[in-house]
């Protein structure tokens, strides 16, 4: 049984062209079994393609932001 929150950061391919809702009902349906069996209830989830990470990344450079739960 999972304990506490989660946050999660996902850079996927497979999120170019789709919505922020799509692409989180994309991982809410691959990870159904562990929020209907498991216990897991609390999931913030940050889902980005490879270029909106790297201009994220390059932004925070510029603004002097590192690491943490800063990009969240």
């Amino acid at each position: 049984m999972f304990v506490g929150d989660f946050a999660v950061a996902i850079v996927s391919p497979a999120f170019v062209g789709k919505s922020q809702i799509a692409r989180h009902r994309l991982v809410n349906g691959l990870l159904k079994d562990e929020f209907e069996r498991m216990g897991l209830h609390a999931l913030s989830l940050r889902l980005k393609t490879p270029d909106e990470w790297e201009r994220e990344v390059r932004q925070r450079g510029r603004a002097g932001v590192s690491g943490g739960q800063a990009g969240w």
